[in-house]
């Protein structure tokens, strides 16, 4: 009726709306986990949700909005989201998450896609798509996945070669892979008779540098040049309870 003033809407339904908008943008599917903490969305209103038939679970931790197809691309989206960092999706999943494959055979894969790998659900990294035969990979609702450790030595060993070597300097500084990279020259040996050994040695000796840039690796060789000796890469201090890493330290000097 004319004349009537709208109700302004409540904080929860506002946050439910936000949170709708958020869901389509991620291709309709999304984690309860999300919703809490960026909607401040509690576990009793997902509940109500969930029982209206507003979005539906997937598994414990994953929900979807209502009546998504059952593609490639919608299960891929939903594995990606229960993986949640303990794997990653590979080929023709990952091609389909993008939108590059929308249609059967999902091994066509036309030289012009570009590929991406995501960890877990965000994209990452662009690299190459291999083909293989039958490498024991797992599946989950007829999706290909393969262990983080897997795919990063796939990156390793066949990104271009400057790609490579900002992986493996980025990789080798962050702590939930530098154990992995300092081992990578035992598991380089491991594949010396496979394609991209030479790429993956290589990737070894820049690890063993310490180095964490090219800027760092450059420094490093000019002090080598220079005939120093007494300096350390990487060099960890603690100053007033914090611990930081020096990138290159003379201890003996006291010069960092």
């Amino acid at each position: 009726m004319a004349g009537m003033v709208s109700q302004p809407i409540s904080a929860r339904d506002a946050a439910l709306r936000r949170a709708h908008e958020f869901a389509k943008a991620q291709g309709g599917v999304f984690r309860s986990q999300q919703l809490q903490e960026e909607f401040g969305i509690s576990r009793r209103v997902i509940r109500s949700q969930v029982g209206a038939g507003v979005w539906v679970r997937h598994g414990r931790s994953v929900l979807a909005l209502p009546g998504l197809p059952d593609g490639l691309r919608e299960r891929s989206l939903i594995v990606a989201h229960r993986l949640s960092g303990a794997a990653c999706l590979t080929g023709p999943s990952v091609l389909a998450v993008r939108g590059l494959l929308r249609a059967p055979p999902w091994d066509a894969l036309p030289e012009t896609m570009e590929p991406w790998v995501i960890y877990p659900y965000r994209v990452v990294i662009p690299a190459r798509v291999l083909q293989r035969r039958d490498d024991g990979g797992a599946t989950m609702l007829g999706v290909r996945i393969a262990q983080p450790h897997t795919v990063m030595l796939d990156l390793l060993r066949f990104l271009p070669e400057s790609d490579a070597r900002n992986l493996t300097y980025r990789a080798s500084g962050t702590s939930e892979w530098a154990g992995f990279m300092r081992g990578l020259a035992t598991t380089a040996a491991d594949y010396q008779r496979m394609p991209g050994a030479v790429q993956l040695r290589a990737m070894a000796a820049l690890v063993a540098t310490g180095a964490r840039s090219e800027a760092e690796l450059l420094a490093q060789q000019l002090l080598s040049a220079s005939g120093l000796t007494e300096w350390r890469a990487n060099y960890p201090v603690r100053v007033r309870g914090q611990r930081y890493v020096i990138d290159i330290a003379f201890p003996g000097a006291l010069v960092a």
